[in-house]
Order: structure tokens, then C-alpha cells, then sequence
């Protein structure tokens, strides 16, 4: 609108003001980022056709702020994964320890089992 109707829009160049283009869009800003230019519709070149591999991303503070909340959020599973694991683990060595438990149980039984044949066979002697 600064310099007439027909030259809204949007326009990549090397430069701010200079008179090489390499891309135009006549498009509005970015509905979910107003100032930002539109994410696709780019003319390449200039006057040329639609280039739909053309596309505009977003870099900076919400850019960044999203890819720290990404990043906070595998930390948070990466633990999660871990303390399920270590619980497992756990799970599994106190399982074994009973396990132990319950043959050194048996073995005593049947020692005592033994002795106490032993006396009855000596008793009847």
C-alpha cells in the first residue's frame, strides 16, 4: 500500500527496497502469525507461475519456545522410559530373591525332613 496497489504484497530480494525479486506473493500476513509473510502461494520468478516446494517456516522466539517445550517433553519420556525400567528391574531382582528364598526354604525342609528320617530309623534300631 506504500507504493500503490500494485505493488501489495510480499517480495523477496536480496535486499530491502531494491529493484531484483526473486519471489512474490500478493497474499495477506499469516492468519496464525500476523506481520509474518504467508507460508505458501509464492510466485517463482516473480512474475512467474505459483511454486508450491516454495514454503515459508517460521525461525525465532516462538520457533525456539516450541522446540524447548519439544525437547522438555522427550527429557520428560526419556525419564519416564527410564523409571519404568529401573521399577522392572526392581520387579525382577525381588522376584529372583524370593525365589532364592523359597528354594533355600525347600532345601531346609527336606534337610530337616532327612534328619528327622534319620532319627526314626535310628529310634527303630
Amino acid at each position: 500500500s506504500r507504493d500503490g496497489p500494485s505493488f501489495n504484497g510480499w517480495w523477496f530480494g536480496p535486499k530491502v527496497g531494491g529493484d531484483q525479486v526473486w519471489a512474490y506473493n500478493a497474499g495477506h500476513p499469516g492468519r496464525d502469525h500476523p506481520g509474518m509473510p504467508p507460508t505458501s502461494n509464492w510466485k517463482v520468478p516473480w512474475d512467474g507461475k505459483v511454486d508450491e516446494r516454495l514454503r515459508i517456516t517460521r525461525e525465532g522466539p516462538d520457533r525456539r519456545e516450541e522446540d524447548r517445550r519439544r525437547q522438555e517433553r522427550q527429557r520428560q519420556e526419556k525419564r519416564r522410559r527410564e523409571l519404568s525400567e529401573q521399577r522392572r528391574e526392581e520387579a525382577r531382582r525381588r522376584r529372583q530373591r524370593e525365589e532364592e528364598a523359597e528354594r533355600r526354604r525347600r532345601e531346609e525342609d527336606r534337610k530337616h525332613e532327612a534328619v528327622n528320617n534319620v532319627r526314626k530309623v535310628l529310634k527303630k534300631l
